[in-house]
């Protein structure tokens, strides 16, 4: 159900970049189709983009009442930015929509496993990346998909 969820955003996702490009193309002057698609995709990730950096502001409001470890540069501060939208894009378009992890555990030692449990709105694809390298490093773990999205 997620996984379908997921997919239906990057679908409305598509459809406004779509949509922006027609009323771009059709009311506002840009003779180029080419140009206003590519108008309609930018503005669309403009947007994922502004809901990355509240996520960073609301972030520093709570570090604010924490002691901090170490405090960033602008520079790296704009390039951890750009690594997080990065990630979220590939999480969230392509890991959740398209890749679920197996719903058996991958046990391979004896070991204690890990259980990687995702957040709201998320499902077993957020951990591929990570899964793939617990399974190169040997340790053993599952993923979790909580489902219904709106259940208890």
């Amino acid at each position: 159900m997620i996984a379908n969820l997921t997919r239906l955003l990057l679908l409305i996702q598509l459809i406004a970049a779509a949509s922006i490009a027609w009323m771009l193309n059709h009311h506002a002057g840009v003779t180029s189709a080419g140009v206003a698609l590519f108008l309609g995709v930018t503005i669309v990730l403009a947007v994922r983009a502004a809901i990355t950096a509240n996520n960073f502001r609301l972030a520093h409001q709570i570090s604010g009442t924490l002691r901090p470890v170490c405090t960033l540069g602008s520079s790296a501060r704009l390039l951890q930015f750009a690594q997080e939208f990065r990630a979220t894009m590939v999480s969230s378009s392509w890991w959740m929509p398209f890749c679920r992890l197996s719903s058996a555990p991958l046990i391979l030692s004896a070991d204690l496993p890990v259980l990687l449990v995702h957040g709201y709105g998320c499902n077993s694809g957020f951990w591929r990346p990570l899964s793939r390298y617990l399974q190169h490093t040997g340790i053993s773990h599952h993923a979790v998909t909580l489902e219904p999205v709106l259940g208890s």
